[in-house]
């Protein structure tokens, strides 16, 4: 009886342990290959709504729960990145994000989702 009982959990712990493993394997896994812009990061932050920023020498990366953007600078386009040299992050005590830059710092607009840039020299 005592081998039957030993048995019966050992079968339920085989069956929910590969439930869970199962279940595991849908949540979101970042490591080296993980698709941004440039392995070599300079800067870590996380913003107030949660999102995961990476400065890089090769642009800004934002991970969220579901999605991954990256954000460069185009010649065509003011509100861009200042520069791809991105090299420090800095969030504010009201959830500002502000991405310093080989030339300029600019400051990120979540609604908009382009740049601010604070010092130009335009």
């Amino acid at each position: 009886m005592k081998t039957l009982k030993l048995a019966v959990i050992f079968l339920f712990l085989l069956i929910t342990g590969s439930r869970i493993a199962k279940a595991q394997d849908l949540q979101p896994s970042y490591g080296i290959g993980m698709d941004i812009s440039n392995l070599h990061v300079q800067s870590i932050a996380q913003d107030s709504v949660g999102y995961i920023w990476m400065a890089t020498s090769r642009g800004l990366n934002c991970i969220d729960a579901y999605k991954k953007s990256r954000f460069y600078f185009h010649n065509s386009f003011e509100n861009s990145l200042s520069d791809d040299n991105t090299y420090f992050l800095h969030v504010s005590s009201n959830g500002d994000l502000f991405v310093f830059t080989r030339f300029n710092v600019d400051l990120f607009n979540r609604f908009s989702r382009n740049f601010i840039h604070l010092n130009s020299s335009e």
